[in-house]
């Protein structure tokens, strides 16, 4: 199904006495057992680890999501019937959509990046300032690796304001482990703290005498 999803497909039935020729695949027989993992699960399996990796979300909020699913029940039910059959009408949540569910062990976690650390990929580590530019108020973050540069318009400069337009960008490019910034009124208010605790990243901030 996933090689599939490519496509843009339309199916039709069409009855077996209307099929001139006969399906050769259909009697095919499975060699291996029923429970032989085919290539096809292999590299389903592979296209669901490399989502996992490529998630834009830090490790921490990975680790938060395996906790919190190893303490709903409902879940650990979920994660039983995929490993060892499903039993009808069972979670019936998720009952329909089971074959749409997969497993995923989540492989060890890397060492946290620590602030003096040159990034190896990108959106690892940014850096935010605000500045003026003809009369609009500006926020800019940038990619340390790349330096690539996102910039908003800023209605507002106090906190709440900067947060929002840091969602969204985030919300396009992932989150970063490391975001660095000034002491500026909006960097060092009560909420900027609250939004790094919540999205999982570390915030570092400039020696006070040279912000």
């Amino acid at each position: 199904m996933m090689r599939l999803q490519r496509y843009d497909m339309e199916l039709v039935y069409t009855q077996g006495k209307h099929i001139v020729l006969a399906d050769a695949l259909s009697g095919a027989v499975v060699q291996g057992g029923e429970h032989a993992e085919s290539s096809t699960d292999s590299k389903v399996t592979h296209h669901v680890n490399m989502i996992a990796e490529t998630l834009p979300v830090t490790d921490t909020k990975l680790k938060q999501i395996a906790v919190e699913t190893e303490k709903d029940r409902c879940l650990q039910q979920v994660v039983t019937h995929l490993n060892d059959g499903w039993p009808r009408g069972e979670c019936a949540q998720y009952y329909n959509i089971r074959t749409e569910l997969s497993v995923h062990h989540a492989k060890q976690q890397k060492e946290p990046m620590t602030i003096s650390d040159q990034p190896d990929e990108p959106w690892q580590k940014v850096g935010t300032d605000l500045f003026f530019l003809d009369g609009q108020n500006c926020l800019l973050v940038i990619d340390y690796l790349s330096n690539y540069p996102e910039i908003a318009l800023l209605s507002s400069t106090s906190a709440a304001g900067v947060v929002t337009h840091m969602k969204a960008i985030f919300a396009r490019h992932g989150i970063p482990q490391v975001v660095c910034s000034d002491n500026g009124p909006c960097y060092s208010s009560r909420d900027f703290p609250k939004f790094a605790e919540e999205y999982g990243f570390q915030h570092v901030t400039s020696n006070p005498l040279y912000p």
